[in-house]
């Protein structure tokens, strides 16, 4: 990611990104509701600058996975950079789906999805959303 002295950079082919859509997509034929081709393709589709491509992957992964907290953050990033006024319900939805989930902490959450190059302020509105509805670190099982 670039312009970020945090992050590291990573140089990637959109050659390569395109394969990778095309071998998820495979993927998926064979595995049609798994969540993490679901959120990888979802990414990849944003990594492209496919922002609409990654929300309908993403929304239509978190309607099946009701419980997925990664899905609907991912889809908040996407719905974001489209503009969508519908990202302020999805933040609230992941804040409650990680809540339900009871799983790491949303500054963890917040270091997994900094991949999404230009998420900052979205990721940053997560973590006042989690603190605000009390989200704080709990133990793995």
């Amino acid at each position: 990611t670039r312009g970020r002295p945090d992050a590291v950079y990573v140089d990637v082919d959109i050659d390569e990104l395109d394969d990778a859509i095309r071998a998820y997509d495979e993927a998926r034929k064979l595995a049609p509701t798994d969540d993490v081709i679901a959120l990888r393709l979802g990414y990849l589709h944003y990594a492209l600058g496919d922002f609409a491509g990654a929300r309908d992957e993403l929304r239509a992964a978190s309607e099946r996975s009701v419980d997925n907290g990664d899905l609907v953050l991912a889809l908040a990033l996407a719905l974001d950079r489209l503009g969508d006024p519908g990202v302020d319900a999805a933040l609230d939805e992941a804040v409650a789906r990680y809540a339900r989930q009871r799983v790491g902490t949303p500054q963890e959450r917040v270091a997994t999805f900094r991949i999404f190059e230009g998420g900052d302020a979205t990721l940053a509105r997560f973590l006042e959303r989690s603190r605000a509805a009390g989200a704080g670190a709990t133990a793995a099982p």
